[in-house]
């Protein structure tokens, strides 16, 4: 597929917003146990950024009728990116709140982040043709995977330099990330605005109506698979660097495993949903995240050669699972309604992403049940409400494929690629859909 103008400064967008995530974002829970953090205070941060979702969305919507959609978004992640100068500074300035004050300056940047979520969605899909939505999303997410795990080798390999008591190492990564934030922001001033009239009323009727119809299905789905996974996402870093003592280099390493198989998969995901829909990936890879749960129950300070398969399998599932639930959503919503749609549908399903780490982080300190307790404790829940997703997801009807394709015909099809002649073929596809035109 050609690429356009617009679609070059999306690509930009989306590299240069990944390696300041990685940079910033990503260390977080690093930064908070380097400050003290219990595993409950953990699953608070994890909450942060969907209450600051719930409670941001619609503001989103109705700023869209008073200021354009790109300057709206270059605004409000501008202030967001430099907020992290006073995350930087709390440590400093407060020492003996510092990790409150650490938290109340990270819901401020997350807000200031989703504020401008309507937006750019609404931006994306008017830019990018339904029809190359797979194979373009997955060349973004590629980019964005790439650089992201640039950013994120580089920041784990500066704080290995300072002592793990030193507050130098995190004030230089996130120094370097506000940098490369707002280069992002910038990028996006180069956006030629299509032309867009918002629908002009919404009121409590138009939010029950979502629940109608495949609108709905879809967010039943979503609110089900946000809990299940958000109850444990945010202690995988706290059991690698606690529980398994792992230090800073050795943990990007790991998580750089995860970043290049899903570099992988997604430069094949993209062409295939085009081609075969992207519900039946969807539940392939909701399936999957139920593994990486399972899989860490096994892994302990003599066994860690595990993680790789364990990284390698999440990096290939979340590749899936962030492409085509992004098409679904695209998909079930409609151009005019988008923005409000799409804020109505992050509202929503952002309140098991708010309630299930805390949940987490309160069965981590203080659960036990057969033979389980704290951080593997949350795992297993987890792992069994990852599986049983699947059910939900079953319900949610395929818009884009040209036939219906059955899950063990994908999995039949991406097996295939690890044959000797599908390796063949797989280089192919990463040189024809990945190489820039």
């Amino acid at each position: 597929m050609a690429i356009s103008h617009n679609q070059k400064v999306l690509l930009g967008n989306g590299g240069l917003w990944a390696m300041y995530d990685g940079l910033t974002t990503v260390f977080l829970i690093a930064y908070a146990l380097y400050l003290g953090a219990s595993n409950t205070v953990i699953g608070l941060i994890g909450a942060i950024p969907y209450i600051s979702m719930i409670v941001s969305q619609m503001p989103g919507v109705l700023l869209i009728h008073r200021f354009s959609r790109r300057v709206l978004y270059i605004t409000s992640t501008s202030i967001g990116r430099l907020t992290w100068l006073l995350i930087i500074g709390a440590p400093l300035l407060v020492k003996e709140n510092a990790l409150l004050w650490v938290m109340v300056f990270y819901f401020i940047a997350r807000f200031c982040e989703s504020l401008s979520d309507p937006a750019w969605t609404s931006l994306a899909a008017d830019v990018v043709p339904e029809k190359d939505r797979g194979t373009f999303f997955s060349k973004r997410l590629v980019f964005v995977g790439v650089l992201g795990m640039i950013a994120f080798l580089t920041g784990g390999f500066i704080l290995d330099l300072f002592p793990k008591t030193s507050h130098a190492g995190f004030a230089i990564i996130f120094t370097l990330g506000i940098i490369l934030g707002l280069l992002a922001t910038w990028i996006m001033s180069n956006l030629k605005e299509p032309s867009y009239q918002c629908h002009d009323v919404h009121t409590l009727k138009d939010i029950a109506k979502g629940w109608k119809g495949d609108f709905g299905k879809l967010l039943l789905f979503s609110l089900f698979f946000n809990f299940a996974y958000m109850i444990s996402s945010p202690f995988f870093t706290a059991y690698m660097l606690n529980n398994l003592s792992m230090s800073y280099s050795l943990y990007v390493i790991a998580n750089a495993i995860q970043f290049v198989a899903k570099v992988f998969s997604q430069s094949i995901f993209g062409p295939m949903t085009d081609h075969d829909g992207d519900k039946p990936i969807a539940m392939l890879c909701v399936f999957g995240t139920g593994l990486i749960p399972l899989m860490f129950l096994f892994i302990g300070p003599g066994n860690l050669w595990l993680i790789i398969p364990a990284q390698i399998i999440s990096g290939i599932v979340w590749a899936g699972v962030e492409l085509t639930t992004f098409n679904l959503l695209l998909d079930m919503t409609d151009r005019k309604d988008r923005p409000f749609q799409v804020a109505e549908y992050q509202t929503l399903t952002a309140i098991p992403l708010n309630i299930s780490p805390i949940i987490g982080g309160i069965i981590a300190d203080k659960g036990a049940l057969i033979g389980l307790a704290g951080i593997p404790l949350v795992f297993a829940i987890s792992m069994v409400l990852r599986f049983s997703s699947v059910f939900f997801l079953a319900c949610v009807p395929e818009r884009r494929g040209p036939r219906e394709v059955p899950v063990w015909a994908v999995v039949r099809e991406f097996m295939g690629l690890f044959s000797v002649r599908g390796m063949q073929h797989q280089v192919m596809a990463v040189k024809k859909y990945v190489s820039p035109r």
